[in-house]
């Protein structure tokens, strides 16, 4: 997501240039097909999008007419597609209605005219010239509803794609707007499974709308006319027009009438959807909002809704910067206008230019919720804020989007090099940038999955920095680095190059409180005290400061920041350019679907037998048809006889004879009627079980697929997550997944029934006429020609307009994450430009996509009607003597022909561009899965292991893919049971890898025993249950508290109290509403981070496993909680061996041993007083390099940990 690159310069769209004639023939697209024949497409190659479908056009457009909606006491979203698309799609569609009805029931009519010139020559009234002018008119009409039909569908095609294409760009808009508390509230998913499932429909209910009125219009033409057909005294023809009329009718109201309405009712639901969206949060109107017109317009969030702030002044642009609070009080806002309980409660202080302001409290005391406040994120609800200076904000959780890391920290504003080149240094960033592959145009992945956890915080601080703002807010920045980075970045960052601005800094650094200028204590959500470092110290009442010396000494220890949670940046030996190029690309298949894709699918019903009996039924019921249709030109040519035979009767007997024959053809009639029904009858029966045991066996393949596909994602190694995006998931997870449900169902519903219907009509066309087999092999031909053509093109363009989707989601995804950065950073404008830029490179292949496929179609349909007019005269042109039922009969089927073959070879093709999507998911459920062995070969491990907690490393390796160097080499070292264990090390050291090993998450080469048993030996499933970790990042999941807590519901509510009440968050959850049953936000959102770890750290507790693993985790909370968790720690977990990744030296001193690695090696191993003792001690380098206070702090608590071992 690079903000600042410029726009893939496309060739220009050749149907710009293009004539009148060349469009509705879709002439233009010739060059199209001649290059798909040379390969497949590159996105480099897709043509501009046109104009009238540019997405940011469409977006404005929309966007006006929504804001003058939400006046109304009811907006309807319907309303203004009507506004805006109502005309140039109704006249259309009432016109196309107009000529198609026309056509279709004027082709009755002419047929019946041309079967009666075949019937006996005495009977006849049509002349021969008579009957070519209804075979040439026949064949106009036929022609004509062609042309009509697919330069109409083409066209509302395109309407339907701008009424996806605004809503899409509302509903990102809306995305951008809504609040943080909103985020949290599952519109993320919601905002992706529009986009994704719900605006598709647009483009596909454009084409089925107008039978909505066509459908009963050409019914009632139909019913009338019958009335009319069944009047007349001849009966030759007159049971084909019938016919042909009673079809048009089935068609009218049994095939396309209850199409549209099925696709007009879900459009409803998903337009409903959409408004649902686009109104969520629009805030209380009775409350008065404070805003000037300077906070309008640099404020987008404030745009076009009542949500927002009450009483906030926020004018960047005031000569004066200050910051101002009076008796404010603010809550996040719950439901539509609902505030919660407030987070900040009469909060007032002054903060004026050249201040450095530090924020301090303990966990959940409200000090990020007051950064939100001036950010605006927070409802006031009392009080009045006044922010005056342009702001830019570092989030404690750091928002890293794929990108180079360049593109992270200029972001949006314009790049200087050098004010970039000073940011990079005071951030502590150039060594870090020497060791990527390409500097600071190395790719990271979504959320810096290539990146450390300190080097995250400081790309997301040097992106607050770099930008040019009069007030900066830094939410805990300096949690993630060590002692050494620490102090560069608030000497030289926040003291030096932000000394002239407002800095309000968030800190559990209470080393640095000493040189703020300004101290606000916050507890309880309100500041408690504020003043000098000297004037709240010299105060009995505020204890918690007295901690600050002891913390200078101990908790600004110095350590490593957290290793690469993917790769050994050292190690890398991937060329820039690739690494570059491997981060931005999704790979594309090529060629055509393998058959084993087709294999795949069908094997998926894991029922031979059904296949095979639906096969049969498809079979079954083309013979059906066609015997009803032979029953029929039976029926047709006895009537002709029995009139003719009537006719000699007359003259030549007597009444009574001739009264007894009536009779009796009229009981012989009856039976025939009597037959006919009987037939027609079983047929639907047998036509009703194959389509609902055709739609029954879809749906179990495609809960079957969509089974593997989440088994294939989740138990597939975590380089794959490191290495894709989550909008490629995404993707696959909604788009592809809703075309196995509903789209691929009915195509190769079509295909099949295509085949088998094919195979019958022309059986049925040769027996009547054989000299019909030459051009029946010629079209065949054709079609098979044309249809490989249109496959090579459209194939290449439904992977490429698949693959341009993903940024769209990708995009919305990590705007999601970063919300309140985007915001802080006035970064909308600018997404919202990136997302019109991704959706308009998707609709280059959309549009190249629908007009391939709409040119083959009336390609095939030309043909198909020559094929029909070879029919049609060939019964004209021959001398055969011809009955009038076989020519009526395959006169019909030629006609049918038409329809099929345009429809079905289309189908057959589109089958292919379908199974794309199943190639897609089918490509995730073979996803290389995380090892493990047979059940045969896996332990059967006993309940209590392991019961003791030894861990032996024995010439052990790891990499993170089977390609990629090691990462750790040679480790060969033992824990003992109940052991403290420490880890310490720099960047790309390998302390999270070692981690990784333990859970198996990389290719582990060697031994690690636990116990004495081989975890290589052991499911995945039960090691990693066994083992408990506490992760830097506390990871939280929606829902309710107790389901984080106890997600296998194995614990009483008493245990759950009991853990948090050892955590010190019992009080905190007995104010929640529900208590344990109170909801948690996706990630725990509405929990502090603090908070979040302390969770945490209760679930491990009441695991109560026998080995925990603390991954960094107090990193993020302040002094006093740390002290609680190691309390916590030493206490709950004494009889348990204990892994602490080091992140403050502070932590390991009072271990049992600490391992120091560098490099993915193993440099020394002993007690932190023992390897203090000896000189040439890497650990001892480390506490050396701290101040003096700070080593001897460090030593004594070596030495204290050390007296207390038994040494005997």
């Amino acid at each position: 997501m690079n903000l600042k690159d410029k726009e893939t310069p496309r060739p220009k769209n050749p149907y710009t240039n293009a004539n009148v004639v060349s469009r509705l023939i879709f002439w233009w697209t010739r060059q199209l097909f001649k290059r798909g024949l040379q390969g497949p497409f590159t996105e480099e190659e897709l043509y501009q999008h046109r104009k009238t479908l540019d997405s940011e056009r469409l977006t404005t457009q929309l966007s006006a007419l929504w804001e003058a909606e939400q006046q109304r006491s009811n907006p309807s979203l319907l309303r203004i597609l009507y506004q805006a698309f109502g005309c140039m799609f109704l006249v259309p569609s009432f016109v196309h209605s107009i000529l198609q009805a026309c056509c279709r029931c004027a082709t009755p009519l002419l047929l019946g005219g041309l079967v009666s010139y075949f019937s006996k020559k005495a009977e006849t009234t049509i002349s021969k010239p008579a009957a070519f002018a209804y075979a040439a008119g026949l064949v106009a009409c036929l022609l004509l509803a062609t042309l009509i039909f697919h330069i109409y569908v083409f066209y509302v095609n395109q309407v339907g794609g701008k009424a996806r294409l605004g809503l899409s760009g509302l509903i990102y808009r809306k995305c951008l707007q809504l609040s943080k508390s909103s985020t949290n509230d599952g519109l993320q998913a919601r905002a992706i499974n529009i986009l994704s499932n719900d605006l598709g429909r647009f483009e596909h209910v454009s084409s089925f709308v107008p039978y909505l009125w066509t459908g009963p219009i050409e019914a009632l033409l139909a019913v009338w006319l019958m009335y009319q057909q069944i009047g007349i005294a001849a009966i030759i023809g007159k049971v084909y027009i019938v016919s042909s009329y009673f079809t048009l009718l089935t068609e009218s109201m049994l095939v396309f009438w209850p199409m549209a309405i099925t696709f007009s009712s879900e459009t409803l639901v998903s337009v409903q959807r959409c408004k649902e969206f686009l109104m969520a949060e629009q805030g209380n109107p009775t409350v008065e909002n404070k805003l000037n017109p300077v906070e309008q317009q640099q404020h987008p969030l404030l745009n076009n809704t009542k949500l927002t702030i009450r009483y906030r002044e926020y004018n960047p642009a005031a000569s004066k910067k200050c910051i101002m609070l009076k008796q404010v009080s603010a809550a996040w806002l719950e439901g539509v206008d609902l505030p919660c309980s407030p987070v900040i409660r009469s909060c007032s202080a002054l903060m004026e230019e050249h201040t450095l302001t530090a924020v301090i409290g303990t966990v959940g005391a409200g000090k990020s919720s007051l950064l939100q406040l001036l950010l605006g994120e927070l409802a006031i609800t009392e009080g009045e804020a006044v922010v005056h200076g342009k702001i830019s904000y570092a989030a404690q959780e750091p928002w890293i989007f794929e990108g180079s890391i360049r593109d992270n920290i200029v972001f949006v504003e314009d790049y200087n090099e050098q004010r970039y080149q000073m940011v990079i240094k005071v951030c502590a960033l150039a060594k870090d940038l020497q060791l990527l592959p390409a500097a600071d145009r190395t790719i990271v992945g979504e959320r810096g999955v290539s990146l450390s956890g300190g080097q995250k915080a400081r790309v997301n601080l040097a992106r607050a920095v770099y930008r040019q703002a009069d007030i900066y807010l830094l939410d805990d920045p300096l949690s993630a680095v060590d002692t050494q980075v620490g102090k560069h970045i608030f000497e030289k960052c926040i003291r030096e190059f932000l000394g002239n601005k407002i800095c309000i800094l968030v800190t559990h650094q209470l080393q640095y409180l000493t040189a703020a200028e300004h101290l606000l204590l916050m507890s309880g959500g309100q500041i408690v005290a504020e003043g000098s470092y000297q004037q709240l110290n010299s105060s009995k009442q505020f204890e918690f400061l007295n901690q600050a010396q002891q913390q200078h000494a101990t908790s600004g220890s110095p350590a490593a920041s957290r290793s690469s949670s993917v790769e050994s940046l050292e190690q890398q030996s991937v060329e820039p350019e690739e690494a570059v190029l491997e981060a931005k690309q999704e790979q594309q298949l090529t060629g055509a679907v393998k058959r084993n894709v087709y294999a795949t699918y069908f094997k998926s019903l894991q029922s031979t037998f059904l296949l095979g009996l639906l096969l049969a039924l498809f079979i079954c019921a083309r013979i059906m048809l066609t015997g009803v249709d032979y029953f029929l030109s039976r029926w047709v040519i006895w009537e002709e006889q029995i009139a003719f035979v009537s006719n000699i009767n007359e003259a030549y007997t007597t009444s009574s004879n001739t009264t007894a024959t009536l009779e009796a053809d009229f009981g012989h009639r009856q039976k025939l009627m009597l037959y006919y029904v009987v037939i027609l009858a079983a047929t639907s029966i047998i036509y009703a079980m194959r389509s609902f045991g055709f739609v029954a066996m879809c749906l179990r393949i495609s809960l079957h697929l969509h089974d593997r596909f989440l088994k294939g994602i989740m138990s597939t190694s975590m380089f794959f997550f490191n290495t894709n995006s989550s909008g490629r998931i995404l993707n696959r997870c909604a788009k592809d997944i809703r075309s196995l449900d509903s789209e691929l169902p009915k195509i190769l519903y079509d295909s099949v029934d295509f085949i088998v219907n094919l195979s019958g009509v022309l059986i049925i066309v040769i027996i009547v006429n054989p000299w019909l087999v030459f051009p029946a092999g010629l079209l065949i031909g054709a079609l098979i020609g044309m249809r490989a053509l249109y496959v090579s093109t459209s194939r290449s363009m439904k992977r490429l307009e698949a693959i341009s989707r993903s940024p769209v989601y990708s995009l919305t995804n990590q705007t999601f994450q970063g919300l309140v950065t985007v915001r802080a950073m006035q970064a909308q404008n600018a997404l919202e430009h990136k997302f019109h830029g991704y959706q308009n490179a998707n609709t280059s292949a959309w549009f190249l996509l629908i007009s391939s496929g709409r040119a083959f179609a009336l390609w095939t349909s030309i043909l198909c009607v020559s094929y029909m007019a070879a029919v049609i005269f060939s019964f004209l042109l021959l001398p055969n003597d011809f009955s009038s039922g076989d020519v009526g009969m395959a006169i019909l089927h030629a006609i049918t022909l038409t329809g099929m073959c345009q429809w079905g070879i289309r189908q057959t093709a589109e089958l292919e561009n379908q199974m794309i999507s199943v190639e897609r998911v089918v490509e995730y459920t073979d996803l290389p899965a995380e090892f493990t062995l047979d059940s045969s070969k896996q332990l059967k491990l006993q309940s209590a292991w392991p019961d003791q907690g030894r861990i032996n490393f024995i010439n052990f390796n790891l990499r993170y893919a089977p390609q990629y160097p090691l990462v750790l080499r040679n480790l060969n070292f033992s824990i003992q049971p109940r052991e403290k264990f420490g880890i310490v090390g720099r960047t790309g050291a390998g302390k999270s890898s070692i981690i990784q090993a333990i859970f198996r998450l990389a290719c582990n080469e060697g031994l690690i025993l636990i116990d004495g048993v081989d975890i290589a030996n052991i499911a995945l499933h039960d090691l990693r249950s066994r083992i408990s970790i506490i992760p830097q990042d506390p990871v939280l999941f929606s829902g309710t508290l107790r389901y984080n807590l106890d997600p296998m519901a194995e614990c009483s509510d008493e245990e759950m109290w009991n853990a948090l009440d050892d955590v010190e968050l019992r009080a905190f959850v007995t104010t929640l509403t529900d208590g344990l049953d109170c909801r948690m936000y996706d990630g725990g959102g509405n929990f502090s981070v603090g908070q979040r770890q302390l969770v945490c750290l209760a679930r491990a507790i009441l695991r109560n496993n026998r080995i925990l693993i603390l991954d960094e985790a107090t990193a993020n909370v302040d002094p006093e909680t740390d002290m609680l968790i190691q309390k916590t720690i030493r206490r709950k977990f004494d009889n348990c061996t204990v892994l602490t990744i080091a992140h403050r030296l502070h932590t390991v001193m009072d271990s049992n041993r600490v391992l120091l690695m560098e490099a993915g090696e193993a440099l020394e191993l002993g007690h932190p007083y023992e390897l203090l003792q000896k000189s040439d001690s890497h650990l001892r380098h480390l506490v050396d390099n701290s101040d003096a206070a700070t080593a001897q702090a460090l030593h004594q608590a070596a030495e204290d940990s050390y007296n207390k071992i038994d040494h005997s």
